[in-house]
């Protein structure tokens, strides 16, 4: 298998990942709305922002 192929598996693994981590978060916020209150679960969307913020902050390597 050539560097081509090498190339097509990771890409397809990262994407199969990243399929996979999105559906996940996707249950997991439609058990938490079904669990929680209205008020409760904004506080959970706010706090959720407020670490994917910082997330992609540190991702980009700002200092």
């Amino acid at each position: 298998m050539g560097y081509f192929g090498e190339t097509l598996r990771g890409v397809s693994w990262i994407g199969g990942l990243r399929v996979t981590t999105r559906t996940i978060a996707f249950i997991k916020i439609a058990i938490l709305a079904r669990l929680l209150l209205p008020e409760q679960f904004g506080f959970v969307g706010i706090a959720l922002l407020a670490v994917s913020f910082f997330e992609a902050t540190t991702e980009t390597g700002i200092n």
